[in-house]
Order: structure tokens, then C-alpha cells, then sequence
């Protein structure tokens, strides 16, 4: 593993470390990396914006910026799951926007997850594991904040 010599480690490592006993700690013999990669997407919904059914693609593995801002590419690692972060929910005036993660066996059964204000949801991605989902309108309201991040795991 790298050294915390990346501004974004001072907010990563916190969370990572926080939620690292939920996650799995070998995925087909790979162990899990001890960091969240820096390339992180952040979403913000509103009255009637929808993310339509997709699978995530296993992106590149572990990114950084370094102090000079070039993007810097970690060897050895595999992202293997996704991880949204939900930043608002209907507390904060939130309408709608769960995520629907469909049934592997394509039978059109699914799960609704609400977002929830500082929890996480993550599932596999990847050419055969991927889960097909989707985020559901958001209605007329406070938008909908989410982060989304790869997990990674050594090669």
C-alpha cells in the first residue's frame, strides 16, 4: 500500500477505515486494498432525474493526484465492487431516488434500497458479476447527493 502522501487520503482514509469491517475481505483470492481509490464520482438528482438500468464496468484500479496534479494509476489492484455513498434522504426533503438492484437470474424480481443519509451500498461489478440497477426518479424536492467509489482488491 501506498503512503498517505495524497491530499485526498485526509478524507478517504477516515471513511475507509470506518466502513472496512462491512466489506469483504477476499473476493476470488484477492485481498482487500487498503484504500479507496481517488477517483470518486458525485452525483447530485433532482425533480425527475433518473439514472436508467446499467451495469458498472470495472474501471481502472487505483488513481491518485499527486501535489503537482498529475494522476497517478496504483499497480496491483482490481476494483471489484461499487459504492455509493448516500449524502441526503427524506429527512432533508428527498423524494424518491432509491436504487433498484435487479436479480441476478434476470427473473425481474428486485430490491428497492431507500437512500439513507450516511450509509453505504455496495455491490459487485465487473464483466460477470455486475448487478444490473438502476436510481429511480427523484420527485419534486431537496436534490439527492450520492458519492460513488470502487472498491478495490489486490491482484
Amino acid at each position: 500500500m501506498q503512503s498517505n502522501r495524497y491530499a485526498n487520503d485526509a478524507m478517504l482514509m477516515p471513511i475507509f477505515e470506518r466502513i472496512r469491517h462491512l466489506l469483504p475481505s477476499v473476493v476470488e483470492g484477492r485481498r482487500l486494498y487498503g484504500r479507496l481509490s481517488h477517483r470518486v464520482h458525485m452525483y447530485k438528482y433532482e425533480g425527475g432525474d433518473e439514472f436508467r438500468r446499467h451495469v458498472d464496468a470495472q474501471g481502472p484500479a487505483g488513481q491518485s493526484v499527486d501535489s503537482d496534479g498529475n494522476v497517478r494509476h496504483w499497480a496491483g489492484q482490481k476494483s471489484q465492487y461499487t459504492a455509493l455513498f448516500y449524502l441526503t434522504d427524506d429527512q432533508d426533503g428527498v423524494v424518491g431516488g432509491a436504487t433498484r438492484l435487479f436479480a441476478m437470474d434476470m427473473s425481474g424480481e428486485y430490491v428497492d434500497v431507500k437512500p439513507r443519509k450516511g450509509s453505504i451500498l455496495y455491490f459487485r461489478h465487473g464483466p460477470d458479476e455486475s448487478v444490473l440497477h438502476q436510481g429511480l426518479p427523484v420527485g419534486d424536492g431537496s436534490p439527492k447527493y450520492i458519492i460513488r467509489a470502487s472498491l478495490l482488491y489486490e491482484s
